[in-house]
């Protein structure tokens, strides 16, 4: 019998074979003492652990199974419905300023800037902690800073709450009362699960999009809807009720007009932009898009239907 250390420090004891016996022997699960896992009898601070192929292969199916979200962008859809139908205070921005979901109280502008992931690990919590430098403090940040993972998530909450972040647990079958805890926080300040809560003392939010975004959280590719995208979706809708664009569209919107043309979206025709290979905005967000088409009164300028000079009729600038 011999004891072998591996990289993470821990202690395994294994059965020394011989290579005539290992090879007559067939495959067994081997059996393994690790420092560090208590209440199983062995010492009291040992864990045994056994493994074989089969053994894993079994666990990781049946973990497949009982998985409670198959990715992260799920586990961020349950959380958004929930609050939607149960948490009227609230608005989920997904997507919006760094954040995989940004809430914001309808009433105060509050914000909670949440990463999610399906473990609690460190990568997560380092996603949602402060940078940390002094001439970053002044910038936009959330009210609050939080994590979203399963409710099946290993416990980490001490650590997070003197990192100033909370663990929002998603679970799945209601067993603890609630669908996700802790509860979010609100105006009274002896309101149950406030403590739970870590005011940043920010003084400045973070600004958000003119229209709520209508993408996924927490995809692997995500879909932003950034200003740059609604005033696209503006001169998109612009280019369907005229036909066409000019300068003065872009001027209008504050939008670079050569990406547009360099890129094949548009191409010229007698001193107009008209379409060429353009780019399915409406599809990407078709309810802003009906949003944005709904408040063209708002937004498009006067001269909307003024005819376009012609090359041939066009003015000279002013002396």
């Amino acid at each position: 019998m011999a004891i072998y250390r591996d990289g993470s420090g821990a202690e395994t004891l294994s059965a020394l074979q011989s290579p005539q016996t290992r090879t007559k022997r067939p495959a067994v699960a081997s059996v393994s003492f690790v420092r560090g896992i208590p209440g199983n009898g062995v010492g009291g601070n040992f864990g045994a652990v056994f493994n074989s192929g089969e053994s894993t292969l079994e666990s990781r199916q049946m973990a497949q199974k009982t998985k409670p979200f198959p990715t992260e962008a799920d586990l961020c859809a349950a959380f958004i419905k929930e609050i939607a139908r149960d948490d009227k205070e609230w608005t989920a921005y997904a997507e919006t300023a760094g954040w995989d979901i940004l809430l914001v109280h309808n009433a105060d502008g509050r914000q909670i800037g949440i990463q999610a992931k399906l473990k609690l690990n460190l990568e997560v919590i380092n996603q949602a902690l402060e940078d940390g430098s002094w001439y970053r403090v002044a910038d936009a940040h959330p009210d609050y800073r939080a994590v979203l993972v399963p409710g099946v998530s290993p416990p980490a909450d001490k650590v997070c709450d003197h990192l100033g972040l909370t663990v929002i647990r998603v679970y799945t079958d209601g067993t603890r009362g609630h669908f996700f805890r802790p509860s979010l926080p609100t105006d009274a300040k002896n309101a149950y699960g406030c403590e739970d809560w870590h005011e940043t003392a920010t003084v400045k939010r973070h600004k958000l999009p003119e229209y709520v975004p209508d993408v996924a959280a927490g995809a692997s590719s995500p879909l932003q809807l950034t200003d740059w995208k609604i005033k696209a979706l503006k001169l998109t809708v612009t280019l369907e009720l005229r036909g066409h664009l000019t300068r003065r569209d872009f001027a209008h919107h504050h939008v670079d007009h050569r990406r547009w043309i360099t890129s094949g979206w548009l191409k010229i025709e007698d001193g107009r932009y008209i379409k060429d290979a353009f780019p399915d905005f409406k599809r990407q967000h078709p309810v802003v898009y009906k949003q944005i088409k709904a408040d063209a009164p708002k937004w498009l300028p006067k001269t909307l239907f003024e005819p376009a000079p012609t090359q041939a009729a066009l003015p000279l600038a002013a002396e």
